[in-house]
């Protein structure tokens, strides 16, 4: 007997992981031959670290 939608939806939550406590940015400049200067950042981005991101 195939699952209802609800049944499958919510079984598909339970198995999924809970988030991260403290999710950390990803910033990367797009260009167009691809991505450069990726850098993960532990905490905000704050107006002084995209500034110093950029430099």
């Amino acid at each position: 007997m195939p699952r209802s939608l609800l049944a499958t939806v919510a079984a598909v939550l339970s198995a999924a992981p809970a988030p991260a406590q403290n999710p950390e940015p990803f910033v990367a400049a797009l260009r167009a031959d691809g991505m450069v200067a990726p850098t993960v950042i532990d905490g905000p981005v704050t107006g002084d670290l995209f500034v110093t991101y950029r430099v």
